[in-house]
C-alpha cells in the first residue's frame, strides 16, 4: 500500500511511473517517461525505460505535447500503444488535454490516481465536459492499488518465466 501524503507526492509519482515502465518492459513494449532523473527503487527512470526519446510517429506539434505524458508504451512499429497520466492532484484537465491531442490514434488512454472519492468525483466532472467528448469512452481510470497489484504479479511471473520454457 502507498502512503500518500503531500511531502511524498513526487516520490509516489515516480514510483508509479517506474512500475508502469517495468510492466511495459515485461510485456514487450518500448517504454518512455519524460522525467529521466526520477527514482524508482534506487534506479533512475532512464535506466528502466527502453527509449530515451519519443519516436517520430507523427507531426512534430503532436510529438511536442506527447513528450510530457507521464508514461508511454510504444508498439513494434514505434506508435504509441498506451499512454498513462498519473494524477496525485485533482487537475485531471491537463492530463485529458494531453490525451485529446492523440485522439486520432488507436491507443489506450489511462489515468492513474489514488483511490480517493474526491479525486474520482473530480475526474468524473472533468471527463464529462464537452471538450473531452471525443475521448470520453476511451479513457480508463485505475487507482494506485491496482497498478501495484499488477506490478507485483508481473514481477512474480517474470521470476518464474524460465519454468515454462
Amino acid at each position: 500500500m502507498f502512503k500518500i501524503i503531500e511531502e511524498e507526492n513526487k516520490i509516489t509519482h515516480s514510483y508509479v511511473q517506474g512500475m508502469l515502465l517495468e510492466i511495459g518492459n515485461f510485456n514487450g513494449y518500448q517504454t518512455f517517461a519524460p522525467d529521466k532523473s526520477a527514482l524508482f527503487v534506487k534506479k533512475r527512470l532512464n535506466e528502466i525505460m527502453s527509449l530515451q526519446e519519443i519516436p517520430n510517429f507523427t507531426f512534430n506539434k503532436i510529438i511536442q505535447s506527447t513528450r510530457f505524458i507521464d508514461v508511454i508504451w510504444f508498439n513494434e512499429r514505434n506508435f504509441p500503444n498506451t499512454v498513462f497520466e498519473i494524477e496525485n492532484s485533482t487537475n485531471f484537465r491537463n492530463s485529458l488535454v494531453k490525451f485529446a491531442e492523440l485522439q486520432d490514434f488507436n491507443l489506450k488512454m489511462i489515468i492513474i490516481a489514488p483511490n480517493d472519492k474526491s479525486k474520482i468525483s473530480k475526474y468524473q466532472q472533468e471527463i464529462e465536459k464537452a471538450a473531452f467528448s471525443s475521448i470520453k469512452s476511451r479513457v480508463q481510470f485505475y487507482n494506485y492499488d491496482f497498478v501495484e497489484k499488477l506490478y507485483n504479479s508481473q514481477v512474480y511471473a517474470n521470476q518464474y518465466s524460465n519454468f515454462l520454457r
